[in-house]
């Protein structure tokens, strides 16, 4: 996903942990498992991109307020996106032993 793309900042820091989260690591038990800990990393991608957001946001300026909802609701669908539809790239790569 774009860093900087509509964002009015920066969520370079989140969505390196993620890609992280989806190399590393690269061996598992089973396919439920590494999807088990894909879901985890998925998560983390969420909080922080809240986290980020909440930390640019100027309570009580209406402005930034507003802008700060609109983040959230494209956070939500960002973790949607990968969360839904990132399994087939998450596997790419991976050892499932059993």
């Amino acid at each position: 996903f774009p860093s900087h793309d509509r964002w009015g900042m920066d969520i370079t820091p989140a969505s390196d942990l993620h890609d992280v989260g989806y190399s590393f690591p690269y061996i598992f038990i089973n396919k439920e498992q590494a999807l088990e800990y894909k879901a985890g990393i998925d998560s983390e991608f969420l909080n922080n991109m809240l986290i980020l957001i909440d930390r640019k946001e100027e309570k009580g300026n209406l402005v930034s307020e507003i802008l700060a909802q609109a983040r959230r609701n494209r956070a939500q669908l960002y973790y949607i996106a990968v969360s839904k539809f990132g399994k087939d790239s998450f596997l790419k790569g991976k050892t499932l032993l059993k």
